[in-house]
């Protein structure tokens, strides 16, 4: 389950990088963290900087990009869901502008009863 911690700590870390994408151009994807700019994902501010690994946000498509099973076999995120780890990264990944994320968020507040911080 998503924490009302969790939920805050994405929340001020989306916030204070204006609602940007972590995202690398080159290779059209989004990552946990993007690591020329400093910006992160939602599941991205969620990993502790001394628990990121850039293998996490690998471009060999044959190893694919760190999924929740990955996470748990780091004892990362394990008191997560699936859907609510899908859900976190759809609304950081499938909203390009600012103000589309910011009320993706704040619809994921709503919808699973969480307070939106101040």
């Amino acid at each position: 389950m998503i924490t009302q911690t969790q939920f805050d700590t994405i929340y001020r870390g989306l916030a204070a990088q204006g609602w940007e994408r972590s995202y690398d151009e080159e290779h059209t994807m989004c990552l946990y963290r993007d690591r020329p700019n400093g910006r992160k994902c939602a599941i991205g501010h969620l990993i502790a900087d001394e628990d990121y690994t850039v293998d996490m946000d690998a471009f060999d498509t044959s190893s694919g990009c760190f999924t929740l099973v990955n996470f748990h076999q780091r004892d990362l995120l394990m008191d997560m869901t699936s859907d609510e780890f899908q859900l976190l990264q759809q609304a950081h990944d499938n909203n390009e502008y600012p103000a589309e994320m910011k009320a993706a968020f704040e619809d994921i507040a709503l919808d699973l009863g969480l307070v939106i911080p101040s």
